[in-house]
């Protein structure tokens, strides 16, 4: 296979950095500001080793060759501008510099959208190719699955068997066994139809010899639970108008019973009345005694108190007299031994004891 020539602007990086380097040495000084970079060249300059080296180069020679006298105004703005034009070539450069980076990023989403296309476009034609064999495939498994489903079908006709259900619906399920019919419909799975369907009709012929049986026995026991309860019932009805009758004399007789017990004791409580309406006056009667007995008792009683509370209070005077009397007597003698005379001294015990000498008073 023959390999076509690649365009300019595929060289390699080796080959744009050398083409630089050798047009750089032949050019004579530059500007500064005249500082450029071919946009076909930018991604070796700034990819090879020290391809960037002669740029700077070439603002070093204008760096050392400038010469500008700093004590008048004239030097001083030629420093400013050369300056300037020195900051002009790092913007420049790195302005350069990042324009070519934020390039390249965009490579591997071009990449990226170009590998998304090719996947998607031979997924497509990958499926274009296979849809036949998908869709005989996809048919093949429904075809399977159909099969299995109606073998699947003949097993749970044949399971109903233990089911606890009537022997009519078993019959139902046997009818619907019967109907499916074994041959070339059935294809590769005839043999699989025919097993199911064989072991399905015996289950299900035993399932209703058993369940027949069972709902004869069932009958039967039915037959025999109604006729004792028939049996029941008439022995409960005979047994409750035995009752009622029984309950209807007992009934009479308690009520005449209770008659009798009520007039009794309609007698008795008005004997009880009179007796008791005998023993209240009998009671009142005494009563009235007893307290007449007692008023008498207790006016004699408090005459007889009042007599001796006189009595006491007259002897409780007395003593408090002779008590008094002797006080005076005491303090009429101690008033004595002062040198003032017996009448005087007792004139003064007299004042005092009836409270007419302010704050002096006898203790008794």
């Amino acid at each position: 296979m023959s390999r076509r020539p690649l365009p300019p602007t595929f060289r390699t990086l080796g080959e744009v950095a050398v083409g630089v380097v050798a047009n750089l040495k032949k050019a004579p000084p530059m500007d500064v500001e005249l500082i450029k970079i071919e946009p076909q060249n930018a991604l070796a300059v700034f990819t090879t080793p020290k391809a960037l080296d002669p740029y700077l180069a070439m603002v070093r020679k204008e760096i050392d060759a400038f010469d500008a006298d700093i004590s008048t105004a004239k030097g001083r703005a030629e420093v400013k501008s050369f300056a300037f034009k020195i900051t002009k070539v790092k913007t420049y450069l790195d302005g350069t510099g990042k324009a070519l980076n934020d390039a390249q990023k965009e490579i591997p989403k071009k990449i990226d959208a170009a590998r998304k296309h090719a996947r998607d476009t031979l997924d497509a034609w990958a499926d274009e190719v296979r849809k036949p064999l998908t869709e005989w495939e996809q048919a093949e498994e429904q075809r399977v699955a159909a099969h299995k489903s109606a073998i699947a079908r003949i097993e749970q006709l044949g399971a109903k068997s233990q089911l606890q259900i009537s022997a009519a619906d078993m019959r139902a399920a046997l009818d619907e066994l019967n109907s499916i019919v074994i041959g070339p419909d059935c294809e590769e799975y005839e043999a699989a139809y025919g097993r199911a369907k064989e072991i399905a009709v015996f289950q299900l012929g035993a399932g209703i010899e058993a369940r027949e049986r069972y709902e004869a026995e069932q009958a039967e026991l039915a037959e025999l639970r109604r006729l004792k309860e028939e049996r029941d019932k008439k022995d409960r009805e005979e047994r409750i108008a035995r009752e009622a009758a029984e309950k209807a004399k007992r009934d009479a007789e308690e009520k005449a019973a209770a008659d009798a017990r009520r007039a009794e004791e309609a007698a008795r409580r008005e004997r009880e009345a009179a007796e008791a309406r005998e023993q209240e006056l009998k009671r009142q009667a005494e009563a009235a005694e007893q307290r007449a007995r007692e008023t008498e008792a207790r006016v004699k009683r408090e005459a007889e108190q009042a007599k001796a509370a006189e009595a006491a209070a007259a002897a409780k005077r007395e003593a408090n007299k002779r008590h008094r009397d002797k006080v005076h007597r005491d303090a009429a003698r101690a008033i004595e031994g002062i040198g003032i005379p017996s009448e005087l001294a007792a004139q003064v015990v007299d004042l005092i004891a009836t409270g007419q000498v302010p704050h002096v008073a006898i203790t008794y």
